[in-house]
């Protein structure tokens, strides 16, 4: 997939997004196809592991006792505070449409 800065605009990513995006790229090297792919991926498995947490936490909340309701609901509020704070959510979301847009257009939708 080949990214230009007409695309990225095109996404819905602006000026500062794009700056930070070349940024990354200085810093880590490679191309904005593999940053965009790396941040959609890290997006999708975000949203996959807070399904997870909820999953998880709804059985822990049908079956488990306080003590592990208590300690459950505390390990899901820091697990998710980690998840979605240690990268840009907006940088993620735009990515992740992009590159959804980009796969669509290849296939000929």
């Amino acid at each position: 997939m080949v990214v230009n800065e007409k695309d990225l605009r095109n996404a819905g990513f602006s000026e500062q997004d794009i700056e930070n995006l070349k940024r990354r790229r200085s810093h880590e090297g490679g191309s904005l196809a593999e940053i965009i792919s790396a941040l959609s991926c890290r997006f999708r498995v975000s949203v996959w592991i807070t399904i997870l947490l909820i999953f998880v936490m709804s059985v822990v909340l049908i079956c488990g006792n306080s003590t592990h309701i208590i300690s459950g609901g505390v390990g899901v509020v820091i697990a998710l505070a980690i998840i979605w704070t240690t990268f840009s959510v907006s940088l993620g979301i735009k990515a992740s449409r992009l590159q959804k847009n980009k796969s669509a257009k290849k296939e000929g939708r």
